[in-house]
């Protein structure tokens, strides 16, 4: 079942990619490679089974632990428990967001950084050969 919703998510999502790539293999000029494609499938296939994997166990885990809190002491400590569960659920998908939007400007940093560092050894080569011919 896990397999048949995984197939189904991608092929959704290839066939978008596959409707945008048709008119350039028409005119005959390049689409992506066959291997970007590859990659984008074996992609979606992860996140599937990541997420089928990881999060519906910790749901399923979540609510038998306050069915068997709700039947076994009273409805304020249940609705406590739940409130902390809710509370914390909150706390992180807020201080994660903003942590990614961090980790966002890091890494464009990093790339330009990057960028400027490779112009540089190719300018200090081209300067060493042209240099050297002389």
């Amino acid at each position: 079942m896990l397999q048949r919703a995984c197939r189904g998510c991608r092929a959704s999502a290839l066939n978008g990619v596959g409707t945008r790539i048709a008119p350039q293999i028409k005119r005959g000029t390049r689409g992506p490679p066959r291997f970007c494609i590859q990659t984008l499938r074996e992609i979606i296939d992860d996140l599937g089974h990541r997420t089928a994997l990881a999060l519906l166990p910790a749901f399923i885990e979540i609510a038998t632990m306050i069915g068997i809190i709700a039947s076994g002491y009273s409805i304020a400590f249940t609705w406590i428990i739940a409130g902390t569960l809710v509370s914390y659920a909150t706390y992180t998908v807020i201080f994660t967001r903003s942590r990614m939007q961090v980790q966002r400007e890091i890494n464009r940093l990093e790339a330009a950084s990057d960028g400027r560092l490779v112009d540089s050894m190719l300018n200090y080569d081209t300067a060493k050969y042209f240099a050297a011919e002389e």
